[in-house]
């Protein structure tokens, strides 16, 4: 299943299961269409205690024609994944059913159908994560349109989807458990989704009057301990890079930003303001990237990110040589776009 803007996770909503009995064989067959690897798998994702724990239930090889056939014990109804190693989905099966599946893989979910023993309630459940996925999509499609309108979609696709798992509740009643724990994820994800988009207009409102205006000065400490400040970097054009020595995508771009500061670092101040962090790991980490002007600013002093709306990393910002701002969001070095604001 692919990823959503506001996603809905599934695996977890379906984590609640019956009460365990004696074990019984189970089995999971079908058919890949135009194949993308050579294997298939069955998982059971659940939790121990805050942890979510991953046991591979049953694997198996294609055959040339895509058709595979698995067999595990199910001592409980569960909700289990199904994956060719490149796409997964969700089936929910009872201790000793024989349910089959077909699917091609241009089009994973959508052309994903079952036959066999539980084919019903896998055929309903496939059916509404595509209108789930498409409801969503739709609100991406739309996040610029009037806050007013946008919200009174979410609203009547999540209170269609409601009654549509409480339909499915009762023709299927074994799994009204979870579905009325999807029902509520639903609604969390709804109110999510709102408030992403308020954000999102802020912002937006933000990044336009920030154009030109004064720095609001972010104040931290140097690797010497010393205070540091955004203001003192005046003369030049300054880049702030947000970033943690936690965050992959920083991680990622760690390069690029070297490669930048290398080829423009006489003329063009790099700052790199590492936030949400631990002092000691930021210390360990700044001189082995090789950062010009690595500044620190604590969790107590978090606070001053608010003026730019900084909720995520990485992210860039340029200054002006008079300190005054010419963009809070720009972007990122890998982009090859960063260099048209040097």
């Amino acid at each position: 299943m692919r990823t959503r803007q506001f996603p809905l996770v599934i695996a977890a909503t379906f984590m609640v299961t019956a009460v365990a009995c004696t074990a019984q064989r189970t089995s999971l067959s079908g058919k890949i269409l135009a194949p993308k690897g050579d294997s298939v798998f069955v998982h059971w994702h659940h939790l121990v205690g805050e942890r979510t724990v991953s046991d591979l239930l049953a694997s198996g090889r294609m055959d040339r024609e895509g058709r595979f056939s698995l067999e595990f014990d199910l001592d409980s109804a569960r909700t289990l994944a199904f994956s060719d190693d490149n796409e997964a989905t969700e089936v929910y099966m009872l201790p000793g059913e024989a349910l089959a599946l077909s699917l091609h893989t241009a089009y994973f979910d959508e052309t994903l159908r079952f036959s066999g023993d539980g084919a019903g309630r896998n055929n309903a459940l496939a059916a509404l994560r595509i209108i789930d996925e498409m409801n969503w999509l739709g609100v991406r499609e739309q996040e610029g349109a009037d806050t007013v309108v946008l919200y009174r979609r979410i609203d009547a696709f999540t209170k269609k989807m409601a009654a549509a798992l409480e339909d499915l509740a009762r023709e299927y009643p074994e799994m009204a458990g979870p579905l009325d724990q999807w029902k509520t994820t639903n609604a969390a994800s709804a109110e999510k989704g709102k408030r992403r988009h308020r954000q999102a207009v802020a912002f937006a409102k933000l990044l336009a009057d920030m154009v030109g205006k004064p720095l609001v000065d972010i104040e931290g400490k140097g690797l010497d301990g010393e205070p540091m400040r955004l203001s003192q970097f005046g003369g030049k054009t300054t880049v702030v890079s947000f970033w943690a020595t936690w965050c992959g995508y920083c991680k990622a771009e760690a390069p690029y930003w070297a490669e930048l500061q290398a080829q423009y670092g006489e003329r063009i101040n790099f700052v790199s303001v590492c936030v949400w962090d631990e002092e000691e790991r930021w210390k360990a980490k700044a001189p082995e990237l090789k950062q010009a002007h690595p500044m620190l600013v604590s969790r107590e002093e978090q606070g001053q990110l608010a003026p730019y709306m900084v909720k995520g990393i990485p992210r860039y910002m340029v200054i002006g040589k008079d300190l005054n701002i010419v963009t809070i969001d720009a972007p990122r070095p890998s982009s090859q776009q960063l260099v048209k604001f040097f």
